[in-house]
């Protein structure tokens, strides 16, 4: 029962516009983000299997503005979801499940498709 996408929805346009159409500026842009993300991505975990749902709160709420600006609406809904402080811990744990491997695959796309290392 896999309902996998290939691909993960998002855009570069707030982002492009940013960088004013620079795509050296892009770049460094994105290898910052793919920086931070992977960052973030390993706290997302620890805070997980540790069951600290105070700070995984926090890090949803501090990873929600670059992906507004990718226009990633599925991962964004996840994370606002994530960041609410009174859920319970199965809750969080299950939208933090779903919400992995999303960002991991845009990371890995966005990666693929500007060749960053």
């Amino acid at each position: 029962m896999s309902n996998k996408k290939n691909t993960t929805s998002y855009s570069l346009k707030t982002v492009r516009a940013f960088a004013q159409d620079d795509e050296q500026s892009l770049r460094l842009i994105l290898q910052s983000f793919m920086s931070s993300s992977l960052e973030n991505l390993q706290r997302l975990k620890q805070y997980l299997k540790e069951g600290n749902n105070s700070e995984l709160a926090e890090l949803a709420h501090k990873m929600l503005a670059m992906f507004r600006q990718l226009e990633a609406h599925e991962i964004v809904q996840l994370l606002k979801q994530l960041e609410e402080k009174n859920t319970s811990l199965e809750h969080l744990q299950a939208r933090a499940q779903q919400v992995i491997p999303l960002i991991e695959q845009l990371l890995q796309e966005i990666k693929t498709s500007y060749h960053l290392p």
